[in-house]
């Protein structure tokens, strides 16, 4: 994740994996294989009215909106914010756009335009506080799911009586909207089936299998018999990327805010801002609710090398403000020689000191439309 949260994220990633490729460490014993996910294909859905258009970011980012065949989040906010949005209603289920995606401020701005926000989910977030309607999620203990890698059933405990397992509340959704007829699961059991079938394999078998079904992928499969690429073979030169107007080869390109690419703006704002890296008692912006594990790390810290600190005056503990071109944040500093002295560093998930009112929406990299999370710009100063 970390190379992701950068403004040239595809061909780092690209020369990393070319790396690989010409030491002989691909499709290897020892080396880096490939996982065998259950991918479901189910057919059998006719007839409900696909969306108009194209997915929202099409435009912005062709080649990676094409290949996950959705829309690009950060598309979305821009979008949003428009005078003449597209999009009047939302449903968030299982995410948390704030604290989550990047510059907090315009997410904001986005989620009050809205005509209409569902959320669900299992506690009152800080993106449930722009929602019209909340519904109660079912707990992991509460609801049956089909899992993978291994293929498998994970069953519910207990009852989780309102508190609906998402599987439903799509199924009662299509329902109410006049889809019951392309959906016509008498429940879970039904409805697991019909997802499985494209797999071969039967929701009986998985009662039969509490330990799940494993589907491998053995070392050498890919180098004998080709891999997903037009030529079958790995691809160091892409003709894709290149025939739709991006490097064919992988190319250093400085983030696209940074001292060397904005000097301009590193004069007002010199010191590079990353963020991000985890806590080992939390995931993501969830567990800080529970207080034996807040206990373990009551606040976050701003990591600052101690030269760095010096020359702003500021000492271990001290309360600072961070600053960049899209918002500030109160924290306490942290000194630490773990850190580049031009460097400084905010940990991700907390409402309360949110490291993505600092961050950037709009410099994105060309093909996924990734932000620099790990690449922004900032200062610091004494509170």
């Amino acid at each position: 994740n970390g190379v992701e949260h950068q403004t040239n994220t595809v061909q780092t990633i690209r020369a990393l994996n070319i790396l690989l490729s010409l030491t002989g460490n691909i499709d290897v014993k020892g080396g880096n294989t490939f996982l065998a996910p259950t991918l479901f294909a189910p057919e059998g859905i006719e007839g409900i009215p696909a969306p108009e258009g194209e997915p929202i970011g099409m435009n912005e980012h062709p080649m990676f909106v094409s290949m996950i065949k959705q829309a690009q989040a950060l598309v979305v906010i821009e979008k949003m914010v428009e005078k003449e949005s597209p999009i009047k209603a939302m449903i968030v289920a299982g995410g948390a756009p704030i604290p989550q995606l990047a510059n907090t401020n315009k997410v904001r701005e986005a989620l009050k335009k809205l005509e209409f926000m569902a959320v669900v989910d299992l506690f009152m977030t800080e993106t449930t506080k722009y929602a019209h309607l909340v519904l109660p999620a079912a707990f992991f203990l509460e609801r049956e799911e089909i899992g993978t890698m291994p293929l498998n059933l994970q069953r519910k405990a207990v009852d989780g009586e309102q508190c609906w397992p998402d599987w439903r509340f799509w199924w009662e959704l299509a329902k109410k909207m006049g889809y019951g007829k392309h959906f016509p699961w008498q429940g879970f059991k039904d409805a697991a089936d019909f997802l499985l079938q494209s797999v071969g394999v039967t929701y009986e078998e998985l009662e039969k299998h509490p330990e799940g079904i494993l589907h491998e992928l053995l070392p050498g499969n890919f180098l004998k018999d080709g891999f997903y690429t037009y030529s079958g073979k790995i691809e160091i030169y892409s003709n894709s990327l290149g025939s739709n107007g991006y490097d064919p080869l992988p190319v250093y390109r400085e983030p696209m805010e940074s001292v060397a690419s904005t000097p301009e703006l590193a004069r007002k704002y010199p010191l590079t801002l990353t963020t991000g890296a985890r806590l080992p008692m939390y995931l993501h912006s969830q567990h800080r609710n529970i207080p034996a594990l807040r206990k373990l790390h009551p606040e976050p810290y701003l990591e600052i090398h101690p030269e760095t600190a010096r020359e702003s005056g500021v000492k271990n503990g001290d309360k600072v403000i961070v600053e960049s071109p899209r918002g500030k944040v109160a924290i306490k500093a942290q000194l630490t020689e773990g850190i580049m002295p031009s460097v400084v560093h905010i940990p991700h998930g907390w409402v309360e000191f949110d490291c993505n009112l600092l961050t950037d929406h709009e410099k994105r990299d060309p093909v996924s439309g990734f932000p620099g999370l790990k690449s922004a710009l900032c200062r610091v100063r004494k509170a």
